[in-house]
């Protein structure tokens, strides 16, 4: 059901960490939960695999910390939340210790790959669930209370869930999102009609009461072939200060071989012609141009209205790839594109997961790197200044290098978020001898100021 962006298991890997100079910027703080990070173990019965996919901050200043408990680093698995202090010290007054798992959806196998948290705290779960008498998968949206119980005035059943059935789908999910300013969810992900075998990047604004906005692109949704016979993938959204709604994904140009897509709405569900004249835009990094997999899974809007979609370039017949990201200027204009070697001159393979701009311009982008040919993946974070180049102040001058916990040896980042000017990043600490992970969450020291709603 996922395409999810990241296709080498972390679990198979392992880590290693730059001891190099400290400058002021991209250092651990030593002043966050237990001297800079903070594991989380749910130890759900039947599950040995704890990975993070969202981090955020409410309005309380308290950190929020949404994953998945599992068997075997596999898709579908229970929800988790945990609720930590502003200082990385868990919530006693949340759950058990600050944590909690919720099976949204008894006896159905369904996997949520994204999470928000609305203006009043609460979270939002996007993903996807098995329709078992259709034989396919259909969009998921749940919304949790700030008590961490499934929020009965969400959509018309009262479970606190929705699906959203597409006409004559073969086949759906959402993998992403954004919340506009009325606080309406803008839901990406994909669709495969019946009798085709196309997939159509999807798009569908659901409203804060769990009901699918009619009024959006005429019936609530919209879908987009990119121009390819294969068909396009949405796997996540920002949204704009002016409304603007932009999509990344990828557009497979053939069987085997794919580019990064960026779509760009009107908040009415339109494409907004204002960006490249269509609405859209396709980018290869041409590593290799007859073999391609370029993917975009991260997107982020900046103050002045700048695009930026990270991901990887990769060359599937290596199984290689190295973490790209490109830049649009709010017209569509390019401006830069580039390859990335997160966190170290020498890096390997890497892969860009999630970026987020900064009001002067400067952008996060976080995600996983091979340092070595024998070291494997390490939590990786590099600062970019806002003419595309690496920001040699914040870390060891290629960028921050995370290791949660010694006592796993792989680390990847799957979402940051801002805490004033800290970074917070999350994602998991693995080990494959026996397989098994826990959701890990670190902060960061900046002096940039982050820029609210652009995550």
């Amino acid at each position: 059901m996922n395409h999810a962006i990241g296709f080498l298991s972390a679990a198979a890997l392992c880590a290693a960490i730059s001891a190099g100079a400290e400058p002021i910027d991209g250092q651990i703080d030593t002043s966050f939960g237990n001297q800079g990070t903070r594991t989380l173990s749910f130890t759900y019965p039947g599950t040995n695999y704890d990975y993070a996919h969202s981090v955020m901050v409410d309005s309380n200043g308290k950190i929020v910390v949404v994953g998945t408990a599992t068997s075997g680093n596999t898709f579908d698995g229970f929800v988790t939340i945990a609720r930590l202090l502003p200082n990385g010290q868990p919530d006693a007054t949340f759950g058990s210790n600050g944590q909690l798992v919720l099976d949204i959806a008894p006896g159905a196998t369904y996997g949520i790959s994204h999470a928000l948290l609305d203006a009043k705290d609460r979270v939002l779960l996007i993903g996807s669930k098995i329709n078992v008498a259709l034989n396919h998968g259909e969009p998921l949206v749940c919304r949790v209370s700030t008590n961490g119980s499934l929020d009965p005035t969400y959509g018309a059943a009262g479970t606190g869930c929705i699906t959203v059935p597409f006409v004559n789908s073969a086949g759906a999910e959402f993998n992403g999102g954004a919340l506009d300013a009325d606080g309406a969810l803008i839901a990406v992900g994909d669709n495969t009609m019946t009798g085709t075998t196309q997939y159509r990047g999807t798009f569908v604004k659901i409203g804060a009461t769990g009901v699918v906005d009619s009024s959006f692109a005429g019936i609530g949704g919209v879908g987009f072939g990119c121009g390819a016979a294969m068909g396009c993938i949405m796997l996540n959204a920002a949204v704009g200060k002016d409304g603007r709604i932009v999509g990344a994904g990828y557009v497979m140009t053939s069987a085997t071989t794919s580019q990064f897509e960026i779509i760009a709405l009107t908040p009415q569900g339109a494409l907004d012609t204002a960006f490249n004249g269509v609405g859209g835009v396709s980018y290869g990094f041409m590593l290799t141009p007859t073999d391609e997999t370029d993917q975009a899974g991260g997107v982020a809007i900046g103050p002045d209205g700048r695009i930026a979609a990270v991901g990887y370039a990769g060359v599937s017949a290596q199984s290689v790839a190295q973490a790209a990201i490109v830049e649009f200027a709010a017209d569509g204009t390019l401006d830069f594109a580039a390859p990335l070697n997160l966190g170290s001159a020498s890096a390997q393979v890497s892969v860009a997961e999630t970026a987020i701009y900064a009001q002067d311009g400067k952008l996060m982008v976080g995600g996983v790197t091979v340092v070595t040919a024998t070291s494997g993946l390490s939590a990786a974070v590099v600062r970019l200044t806002a003419q595309g180049q690496v920001d040699t102040d914040f870390g060891n001058g290629f960028g921050a290098l995370v290791q949660y916990n010694s006592l796993f040896h792989s680390d990847t980042i799957a979402a940051m978020a801002f805490q004033g000017t800290q970074l917070l990043i999350a994602g998991e600490a693995a080990t494959d001898t026996p397989i098994s992970a826990v959701e890990a969450v670190a902060r960061l020291t900046s002096d940039t100021v982050f820029a609210n709603g652009f995550e």
